[in-house]
C-alpha cells in the first residue's frame, strides 16, 4: 500500500480512477486487469452437449470430456 500512498501525494486532486500508474490511470489498469481475467475465464471452459459451460478444472482428467478437449 506504500504505493498507493505515493500515487496520493503526487496528485491528490485527482479522484483515484485518474490517477497515474506508470503510464496508465488507476481506471485504465482496472479495466485492463477486467479484460484479461474475462479472457481467461472464456478459454477455461467448455460447452458439453447438453449446452453446459464446463470448467477445464472441474473436469476429472480421465473424464472422456477432458479427453476430447484435450484433443481439439
Amino acid at each position: 500500500m506504500a504505493y498507493a500512498a505515493d500515487v496520493e501525494r503526487q496528485r491528490p486532486d485527482l479522484p483515484a480512477e485518474d490517477r497515474p500508474v506508470g503510464d496508465m490511470t488507476v481506471g485504465e489498469l482496472r479495466a485492463l486487469l477486467r479484460e484479461v481475467l474475462e479472457e481467461k475465464r472464456r478459454r477455461d471452459y467448455y460447452i458439453d452437449v447438453k449446452n453446459r459451460a464446463i470448467y477445464v478444472e472441474d473436469v476429472d482428467k480421465h473424464d472422456e470430456a477432458y479427453r476430447r478437449l484435450k484433443r481439439r
